[in-house]
Formats: C-alpha cells, sequence, structure tokens
C-alpha cells in the first residue's frame, strides 16, 4: 500500500471526504480514527486466509504469508490461520449468484 506508516495515515485520513458509501452500499460510513492507528505496545491479532477451498495458492506466496506469521509470532503477536468452510462458502457463492452480494 505504501511505504511509510505516514503514507498510510494519510491516505486513510482522506479515504473518508470521498464518501465511497455513496457509491457503494457495502461500504460502512466509518471515520477514520486515529487514536485507535496509533502505535501502542498492544499485542496485535492478525488473521491469514491462505486457502478458499476453491484456488490453490502458489507455493511462494503460501511460504511468504507464513514468514509473515512467523515474524508476527517473534515480534509477540498472536498470526492465525483462518480456514473457510465449504458450507460458507457455498452460502456465499449462492448470494452472488443471486445478486445480493
Amino acid at each position: 500500500m505504501a511505504c511509510d506508516l505516514a503514507s498510510i495515515e494519510r491516505y486513510m485520513e482522506a479515504l473518508p471526504c470521498a464518501s465511497p458509501w455513496e457509491l457503494d452500499q457495502h461500504t460502512a460510513p466509518v471515520p477514520w480514527r486515529k487514536s485507535l492507528a496509533s502505535l501502542r505496545a498492544k499485542r496485535l491479532r492478525i488473521g491469514f486466509l491462505v486457502d478458499d477451498g476453491v484456488v490453490k495458492v502458489q507455493p511462494p506466496i503460501a511460504r511468504a504469508v507464513g514468514d509473515v506469521i512467523d515474524a508476527l509470532r517473534a515480534a509477540g503477536h498472536e498470526g492465525i490461520y483462518l480456514f473457510l468452510p465449504i458450507s460458507h462458502f457455498i452460502l456465499l457463492l449462492l448470494l452472488f449468484l443471486r445478486g445480493l452480494f
């Protein structure tokens, strides 16, 4: 997304000014809360969906995601592998086909 944290913060502050919820009904009108994005000594919990059960991820990508999760865990954060149950995938597919999603 960006080369440094300041650029990401600037982007995230400017994004709500564009009112994306007026163009996309699935976008929530949530303002940027800089206080929640500040670097604190808080342990992060980040989930990674590597395999959706339909498209197999390429081995270099899977390895890179694993390296990121290892680095997060080494830094004291929690990296969690997420799995999409096939029943949820089928439900999302049906909603997509009916134009509801």
